[in-house]
């Protein structure tokens, strides 16, 4: 009887414990820690989690590194970031911050751009090119390799890209992300 009860006691522990973890909250997770192709974020407080999250290097002279976030195939919601990187210039594990006003054309500086695309295909944007909006990216883990993992975190404030007057603000985003290529 008392070995009966052990096992139902130790059931009943294993089972609290796997609820209690498929139940975390993510946004209070390291970046590193949550499921790889994941990329998650507030758009206006509103959660917004990929179903499908990449991380591709491509360049040629230079190189930019696209990530991108599709929330489902059903759900119009997207999120790419790109970043451009100059020949000779290298991303290090810091904080970028891209302003209003900044030039990436020509491309002296490493720069962002950040775009959501939101359930009414209403595209935003910070492009760096005179939009009232910033970004913020932050990598935490870079392995630029196929196969390598890229975690990090993200926010900004996006302007309508067609000169309309909505924006959205990008909070808490996180990301954790394994190279395609």
């Amino acid at each position: 009887m008392k070995n009966r009860n052990s096992i139902l006691l130790g059931c009943l522990v294993a089972g609290l414990f796997l609820f209690a973890s498929c139940g975390k909250d993510k946004f209070k997770q390291d970046p590193e820690k949550l499921p790889n192709g994941t990329i998650i974020c507030k758009a206006d407080g509103d959660v917004y989690e990929t179903a499908i999250g990449t991380a591709i290097l491509t360049g040629n002279g230079g190189f930019s590194l696209n990530i991108t976030g599709l929330a489902s195939i059903t759900d119009p919601r997207l999120l790419n970031i790109i970043a451009t990187i100059p020949d000779g210039q290298m991303l290090d594990a810091i904080s970028y911050t891209s302003a209003d006003g900044q030039d990436c054309i020509p491309n002296p500086d490493i720069c962002f751009l950040v775009s959501y695309a939101d359930t009414n295909i209403s595209e935003y944007g910070f492009d760096n090119g005179g939009t009232n909006g910033t970004a913020t990216i932050t990598f935490t883990t870079m392995e630029f390799e196929a196969g390598g993992q890229l975690a990090g975190t993200f926010s900004g404030y996006l302007v309508d890209d067609f000169g309309n007057t909505g924006a959205v603000e990008i909070t808490e985003g996180k990301f954790n992300l394994t190279f395609a290529n």
